[in-house]
C-alpha cells in the first residue's frame, strides 16, 4: 500500500490519501466485483481513533499478457489529527469470497503549525494498474496515486508532493532538492528548484511534481528523496522504487 498525508483547507484534521494494491489469480475475462474495504487508525498505544468502511464497485480487465495475477488499486482516504498511527486495512472480494489484510505506519504532521512541512509523496504511473474509484482523491491530489513500486524503463512515472508553510510568519522562498539514489548510495539524478514565496498563495501551500527519468536508470533498487528547506528548517520524504 501507499499512504500519504495532505492538509485540507478549513479542517483541523489531515486527509491521508491511500492506494491499496490488491493481487488475485489472473482471470481470462473481464470481471465485475464488489470489494468491501475497512480502514482503522490506531495510536501507538493501541487506541482506535478513526475507522472508515466502503464498498467499491470494480470492473476489472484481464491482466497483461503473460501475467499470473490480476492487479488493481483501491483508492480511499481517512481523516486524522496530527500524530503517529498504525493503519489497518481489510478487504473482502464478493466474487472470490476471500479476505486480505495489511498494516502500515503513518506520521501525520501538524501542517497548520509547522513552519515548513511536506505532504507524503504519491507516485502516478502510465501505463498503470486499474484504480477505483478514480474520483476518490481528486480534491486532495492532482494525480491518481498508484501502489506500484516496480516499473519498466519505458513507463512514465511522476512523483507528486505538496510543500507547506504553516504558522503566521511571512511566506518565504523554499529550496526543493530532489535526488534519486541507487543501491550503492550514488546519486545519478539530482535537481534543485526554488519555490518563490508567491507560489504558496493564501493556502500557504505549493505543489512539486517531478518526472522520474526511468530510461536513464539501470535495473535495480532506488530511493527517491525530496527535501524542502528555508534557513535552518528542513522537511524530507523518501520513497523506494525498483526499475526492472
Amino acid at each position: 500500500m501507499a499512504v500519504a498525508p495532505f492538509a485540507v483547507p478549513g479542517r483541523n484534521t489531515t486527509t491521508v490519501a491511500i492506494a491499496l494494491g490488491v493481487r488475485q489469480p489472473a482471470q481470462r475475462e473481464r470481471i465485475v466485483d464488489d470489494v468491501q474495504l475497512l480502514v482503522k487508525a490506531f495510536t501507538r498505544e493501541g487506541v482506535e481513533r478513526e475507522s472508515a468502511t466502503q464498498t467499491i464497485a470494480l470492473n476489472i480487465p484481464p491482466p497483461r499478457r503473460g501475467s499470473e495475477f490480476t492487479r488493481y488499486d483501491l483508492l480511499t482516504r481517512i481523516d486524522l489529527k496530527p500524530g503517529e498511527y498504525e493503519l489497518r486495512f481489510s478487504a473482502h472480494s464478493a466474487v472470490l469470497d476471500k479476505f486480505g489484510s495489511v498494516y502500515a505506519q503513518v506520521d501525520v504532521p501538524d501542517f497548520a503549525k509547522a513552519p515548513l512541512a511536506l505532504s507524503g509523496v504519491v507516485l502516478d504511473a502510465t501505463p498503470g494498474v486499474p484504480a477505483a474509484p478514480v474520483e476518490a482523491l481528486r480534491d486532495v491530489v492532482a494525480v491518481v496515486p498508484t501502489s506500484e513500486r516496480e516499473f519498466a524503463r519505458f513507463d512514465r512515472v511522476s512523483a507528486f508532493a505538496r510543500v507547506y508553510q504553516g504558522g503566521k510568519a511571512a511566506l518565504a522562498p523554499v529550496t526543493v532538492a530532489i535526488r534519486i539514489l541507487d543501491a550503492q548510495g550514488a546519486a545519478p539524478i539530482e535537481q534543485t528548484d526554488t519555490l518563490g514565496a508567491g507560489a504558496f498563495g493564501r493556502l500557504r501551500a505549493a505543489d512539486e511534481k517531478f518526472a522520474l527519468p526511468l530510461s536513464r536508470l539501470t535495473p535495480g533498487e532506488y530511493l527517491f528523496t525530496i527535501e524542502a528547506s528555508h534557513g535552518s528548517t528542513t522537511a524530507r520524504r523518501d520513497v523506494r522504487f525498483r526499475v526492472k
